[in-house]
């Protein structure tokens, strides 16, 4: 399942079942808050949200925090807990969890450094003398015609 077809799910859950309208992003934000994080894009900078295969534990999910997450969204009581719970539940039912991203390219067998290579000394000295030979040009503009 993506996580387009997870948001709408819920979102027409939330609608038919309770009569809620939420925003397909707030699933997204709600969901993140679920597994800890303050934002879907907090959660998606280093993670990644894959389907566990039941063998193993999984991390228990933060209701309280999810409905803190959709009440700061603007839904009013009694929404917020109910959003938490609905959310929650197709987590569940979809076995949702959050990997690492570095755990999720050792598993794939890729090994990427995530920092940025320094620049060699051979390069960093082509860009200063490019640098100075752009310091010492005279640019003159063309001249208007009236």
């Amino acid at each position: 399942m993506t996580i387009k077809k997870f948001a709408f799910d819920v979102q027409a859950g939330l609608r038919q079942a309770h009569g809620i309208d939420l925003k397909r992003s707030h699933v997204h934000e709600v969901l993140a808050a679920l597994f800890g994080f303050d934002s879907y894009a907090a959660l998606t900078t280093q993670q990644v949200l894959a389907q566990h295969d039941g063998r193993g534990p999984v991390d228990s999910l933060d209701l309280t925090r999810a409905a803190s997450r959709a009440f700061e969204l603007g839904y009013a009581p009694p929404s917020p807990p109910i959003i938490a719970a609905e959310a929650a539940r197709a987590a569940d039912a979809e076995r949702l969890l959050v990997l690492p991203l570095d755990d999720v390219l050792a598993e794939l067998g890729i090994d990427i450094e995530l920092a940025q290579p320094n620049e060699s000394e051979e390069s960093a000295d082509e860009a200063t003398a490019l640098d100075d030979s752009d310091a010492n040009e005279d640019w003159v503009l063309p001249p208007t015609e009236n």
